[in-house]
C-alpha cells in the first residue's frame, strides 16, 4: 500500500489542522530530547560496534521515521552487561555531539542510564539528543530527570495514496 509521512511539530495547529483536512492521520506523538552525557556511576554496559546492518533493517519498525532508519547511514552497536546482550542502539556521533535514533532495549526504563554510561565512557560529556522516540517510551521521564530537555514533540502523521 502506498502512503505519504510527514511530521508536524504538535504547537502548530494550523498546519496540523491542514493536513487532517487533506486525509493525514495521527500515527505517533514524537519527542526530541537534549542533554549532556555524564557519569551516572553505573559499571560493566559496554556497545559492540555492528557491521552486518542487515538483519537489523529488518527489524526496523514500519512506523519509524525515515531520519532514523539504519539506511540514512547511521551506526549500530548492541548493548552488553555481564556477557548478556540487552538490545542494540541505532546513532549518529560526531566529536562533540551524540544522537540517538533508535534505542532498543529489554528493559529500556532500567537500562538506559547504563547506555548513557558506556556513551559517557567512549566519548566523555559530549552533547547528546534523543531524536523522534515516541514520547509515551518509559525512558523518557529517566532521561528528563537527569536533566535533559524537551525541545519539541511532533505529530506523525500518515495518509493512503
Amino acid at each position: 500500500m502506498d502512503e505519504s509521512r510527514l511530521e508536524v511539530i504538535s504547537e502548530n495547529i494550523p498546519a496540523l489542522r491542514l493536513y487532517q483536512k487533506l486525509g493525514y492521520t495521527e500515527i505517533n506523538e514524537l519527542i526530541y530530547l537534549t542533554g549532556s552525557l555524564q557519569d551516572y556511576g553505573i559499571a560493566g554496559y559496554r556497545l559492540k560496534e555492528v557491521s552486518d546492518l542487515a538483519a537489523y533493517i529488518a527489524l526496523e519498525e514500519d512506523a519509524l521515521p525515515w531520519q532514523n532508519r539504519i539506511a540514512a547511514h547511521h551506526k549500530i552497536a548492541t548493548i552488553w552487561r555481564n556477557g548478556e546482550q540487552l538490545g542494540y542502539i541505532v546513532y549518529g556521533v560526531s566529536a562533540d555531539n551524540l544522537i540517538l535514533l533508535q534505542v532498543r532495549l529489554s528493559n529500556a526504563p532500567d537500562q538506559i542510564l547504563g547506555l548513557l554510561q558506556a556513551f559517557y565512557d567512549t566519548y566523555g560529556s559530549i552533547s547528546c539528543a534523543l531524536f523522534n522516540e515516541v514520547v509515551t517510551s518509559e525512558y523518557i521521564p529517566i532521561l528528563l530527570d537527569k536533566g535533559f530537555e524537551k525541545i519539541a514533540t511532533q505529530i506523525q502523521m500518515r495518509k493512503k495514496i
